[in-house]
């Protein structure tokens, strides 16, 4: 099997980052050694390693997000936008992880997108292979069924509710 081990000092996981091709193990090296330098507030280290995972594998939705989740957690606002197409792309690659949803909603939160905006560009991602029937409730959430109708997701399969009881009794018949 394969454990990760974390003392005081990241020195051979560093070491077995650089020179492993195990895809598999070395996303979970990455993973973990993001988390490291986070919970050790080690900025810099956080930005190499997260940087570094999406270079080695660049089509996975958790190194994507990781990395996204890091330049908006870490404030660095002048690559907000690179977030965004990451989160983006995370969530394309993989939508049904909240997670990566989250991610994106905190990057458009920091890059000040109107809730409107906001709403639609989240709609946008549903798709109907992933998601079969879409209910939404609120007012702001109504632009997220907007933007799925407008991305091709079937109109007879989206939704949206102003009033709890009308979303229960949708639900109940």
């Amino acid at each position: 099997g394969f454990e990760l081990h974390f003392d005081k000092s990241s020195s051979k996981m560093i070491e077995y980052l650089e020179t492993s091709n195990n895809k598999e193990r070395l996303k979970i090296g990455f993973l973990n050694i993001i988390r490291f330098f986070t919970m050790n507030k080690d900025t810099l280290n956080r930005m190499k390693y997260a940087e570094q995972g999406t270079i080695k594998i660049p089509k996975d939705a958790d190194l994507l997000n990781k990395y996204a989740w890091a330049i908006c957690d870490c404030g660095i606002t002048d690559q907000l936008e690179k977030a965004e197409q990451m989160a983006e792309l995370a969530v394309e690659l993989d939508p049904s992880k909240s997670n990566i949803w989250d991610t994106l909603g905190q990057i458009y939160y920091a890059l000040g997108k109107n809730e409107k905006a906001l709403h639609e560009d989240l709609g946008k991602f549903v798709q109907m292979n992933h998601i079969h029937f879409l209910l939404t409730y609120g007012p702001l959430a109504e632009y997220i069924a907007e933007g799925a109708k407008k991305n091709g997701f079937p109109q007879t399969h989206a939704f949206s509710f102003q009033e709890k009881k009308s979303l229960i009794e949708a639900l109940d018949s």
